[in-house]
């Protein structure tokens, strides 16, 4: 989603990958920010839209595929270490956005893909 203002419709990454997590702390409009953040992501065709934490992230990937994102490229994960698994083969060239409320705490995930393919 971010890539969209770093990468000019011209230069955008072969693959793009989104993590997000629970965003906390958004009051009434909880539950429709992400919803929204969700049929972002398919109309402005991420390739792979990963999800993980509760009810909040689940709501991400539901409206992902409400507007059209293949199942087979979205994915929910309730446990951190199964989204790692999924982090493990990405190709070169890959461009991720990690984002979730701090108490999502999505550093483990900047963490593991540090550590796995050093910094970029």
């Amino acid at each position: 989603m971010c890539y969209k203002k770093l990468f000019p419709s011209n230069r955008r990454p072969t693959i793009a990958v989104t993590v997000l997590g629970d965003m906390k702390g958004l009051g009434v409009i909880t539950q429709e920010a992400h919803k929204e953040v969700g049929s972002y992501a398919a109309l402005n065709k991420v390739d792979y839209l990963y999800t993980t934490g509760g009810e909040l992230a689940m709501m991400i990937s539901q409206a992902a595929l409400e507007q059209g994102m293949s199942p087979d490229n979205v994915i929910h994960f309730e446990q951190k270490e199964k989204l790692f698994q999924a982090l493990t083969n990405l190709s070169p060239g890959t461009t991720i956005l990690v984002k979730g409320a701090r108490k999502a705490k999505m550093e483990d995930v900047v963490n593991f893909l540090t550590a796995r393919y050093g910094d970029a």
